[in-house]
């Protein structure tokens, strides 16, 4: 799993503004399909446009259910694509969102099996794998200073 996180390759979950490409090689599965070496992250236009959108909002001084309900009306589909459209916290999330600045974390938390069901710990700070991914930015590190400003 290290080599595939510093290699850049997905490690977890779809995140909004970016698509998620699964990566073929010349092996085949046993139902003749090619099979997957790997999944890259590249920025989705229409989402990162969304995302870029909802940063310069907020360093303009709009508050997150402003922004919310801002995006409600332009009927902008939200991350989850649920009914209930977009909600304060998904906008928080974003704004905290690292890997919009062109920054992966990896081995952050671990996920542990617990009276059977899966929880989430977080490992110690010496653990963490920090890595620079300007490919994957869409703010600018003035627009991420000026929202953490905030």
């Amino acid at each position: 799993m290290m080599r595939k996180a510093k290699s850049l390759y997905v490690t977890g979950n779809k995140i909004y503004g970016y698509d998620n490409h699964p990566v073929y090689g010349a092996d085949r599965n046993s139902d003749g399909t090619l099979r997957r070496q790997h999944v890259v992250r590249k920025i989705n236009p229409e989402q990162s446009r969304i995302v870029a959108q909802i940063f310069e909002q907020y360093a303009a001084g709009c508050g997150l259910a402003a922004i919310a309900k801002t995006l409600n009306q332009a009927l902008v589909p939200p991350p989850m694509g649920g009914p209930l459209g977009w909600c304060p916290t998904a906008i928080r999330e974003i704004l905290r969102r690292d890997l919009y600045r062109g920054i992966v974390w990896w081995n952050r938390t671990q996920t542990i099996q617990r009276d059977g069901t899966k929880k989430q710990r977080k490992r110690p700070q010496s653990d963490w794998l920090r890595l620079e991914a300007p490919e994957l930015r869409i703010v600018s590190d003035a627009l991420w200073a000026q929202v953490e400003a905030l």
